[in-house]
């Protein structure tokens, strides 16, 4: 932040997937709402337990849309598609 003279932030978007470099990150910077890539769910809740305000679990978000364009595929109405993707992420990917 220093080295790019930005005076403040209002968001931050994280793409690394090291915890050990995040976690301490993320614990200096809690002013800021912190956005998080994370490999799959376990790393998510490391990433949460840091300070994330919100974190995308790779592995079972592309195993989610691949199964919704499986769905599709086969012909189940996009309404029912998308009512169960959102649900499935509601739950924090549980049952994937």
């Amino acid at each position: 932040m220093h080295v790019a003279d930005i005076p403040f932030l209002r968001e931050i978007v994280v793409f690394l997937v090291v915890t050990a470099i995040l976690v301490p990150l993320f614990q200096r910077i809690r002013i800021s709402p912190v956005y998080a890539r994370s490999r799959d769910l376990e790393h998510a809740a490391a990433l949460d337990a840091a300070g994330a305000t919100r974190t995308i679990p790779e592995l079972a978000e592309s195993s989610l849309q691949m199964g919704a364009f499986v769905l599709t595929g086969l012909e189940v109405p996009s309404d029912a598609v998308n009512t169960l993707v959102d649900r499935l992420r509601d739950r924090g990917y549980e049952g994937i």
